[in-house]
């Protein structure tokens, strides 16, 4: 019963490390403009391509099917892409 238990409390808590790592997070609003301004407000916060890349992934899994603008979103990781060089 107590591993369930346990089982149970870290499923529900498990974004609370990838929350706590965040340095810098992302102002109002950043994900609801246009794909270069994702692109480059994230690139303001993040020094390299994958916490950058991190950062756009959580909000787009966290938000689910309620992410307004999903298509805008996936812009932006292309544009992050030519951002960084790769």
């Amino acid at each position: 019963m107590k591993i369930e238990a346990a089982a149970r409390l870290r499923a529900e808590k498990w974004s609370q490390p990838v929350t706590e790592d965040v340095k810098e997070h992302p102002p109002e609003g950043l994900f609801k403009k246009s794909a270069d301004a994702i692109a480059k407000g994230l690139k303001k916060l993040h020094p390299d391509l994958k916490s950058a890349m991190s950062a756009l992934n959580f909000y787009i899994n966290r938000g689910g099917e309620d992410v307004p603008n999903k298509e805008n979103l996936e812009k932006a990781k292309e544009k992050l892409r030519k951002l960084y060089g790769e």
